[in-house]
């Protein structure tokens, strides 16, 4: 049990210093939300859809509401113009993985914040290796960096970012396509 608990201590750490990573990279200096409007997300629905047990993974972490908000406008440097959304930790034995999701008004507006955050990585300090997969279907963005294996992508009105500790990658895809 100490074991694990000293893997998602180990874990939660390494999530915050992507936070703090990922806001010098995405950092625009600005107030204005990045997309057509102002952030109307009161935050509160998405919480609701994640569950507690994503195959042997437990969910270790969950922000919703306005604190997903301030973590997800965090991550982007400034706000972003999202309705919703959620960051969720995952652990078991061997493993761990976060998932950050937004929600945006329609398709257009998630697929316009996709493109500006993926415009952004090949000239990222900290995320390298930007390779695009084609993944259940879906066409995803990976990324190293963060001391986590990283995955992206838009799916309709939603933005999805695994960031993977440890573990096997595609069964933690796998997973997070089945389950979100």
């Amino acid at each position: 049990m100490q074991k694990k608990l000293r893997f998602v201590l180990v874990a939660l750490v390494l999530v915050m210093a992507v936070i703090v990573g990922a806001n010098m990279l995405l950092k625009d200096n600005t107030d204005t939300p990045v997309g057509s409007d102002a952030q109307v997300g009161q935050g509160i629905s998405m919480g609701a859809v994640v569950p507690h047990k994503v195959g042997s993974f437990d969910l270790v972490g969950l922000e919703t509401g306005p604190e997903a908000l301030d973590n997800i406008n965090r991550l982007h440097g400034t706000k972003i113009d999202i309705i919703d959304g959620y960051v969720a930790q995952y652990a078991n034995e061997n493993s761990s993985f976060v998932l950050w999701m937004s929600e945006s008004r329609d398709d257009k507006e998630a697929r316009y914040l996709f493109d500006i955050m993926d415009e952004k990585m090949p000239n990222s300090p900290m995320f390298k290796n930007r390779t695009e997969l084609d993944f259940e279907g879906r066409s995803l963005i990976y990324v190293t960096g963060a001391g986590m294996e990283n995955y992206y992508w838009v799916e309709g009105r939603k933005n999805y970012w695994v960031g993977i500790f440890t573990g096997d990658e595609m069964e933690i895809l796998q997973l997070v396509v089945e389950n979100f």
